[in-house]
């Protein structure tokens, strides 16, 4: 597996994959930033990298980061204080 930086990097940078996938080279950027490049763009850049001599294949992908719920990050919600429906009985709580 590789890191969305080495392929991007092995695919000739940012630019160059912006370039070929004519993409914003801001879009490609982001993959860096969230290291994964989305699946429905993998094969595109599979062939730019054949393309390019550089190896690799859809096992070099880094997978899907996973999404930090609330509770993963400390944060409690209290559905009393939101004033939304419960999402069990629809009821609404709290005062509106």
């Amino acid at each position: 597996m590789m890191t969305s930086d080495q392929i991007i990097d092995g695919c000739g940078g940012t630019v160059n994959v912006a370039s070929e996938l004519d993409l914003t080279p801001s879009t490609v950027s982001s993959w860096r930033t969230a290291n994964h490049i989305p699946r429905w763009w993998q094969d595109p850049v599979l062939a730019v990298a054949s393309k390019l001599g550089f190896g690799m294949d859809k096992s070099d992908f880094p997978p899907k980061p996973r999404r930090k719920s609330a509770k993963d990050i400390g944060v409690t919600v209290d559905a009393q204080s939101t004033g939304k429906p419960d999402q069990l009985s629809g009821a609404k709580t709290g005062a509106a």
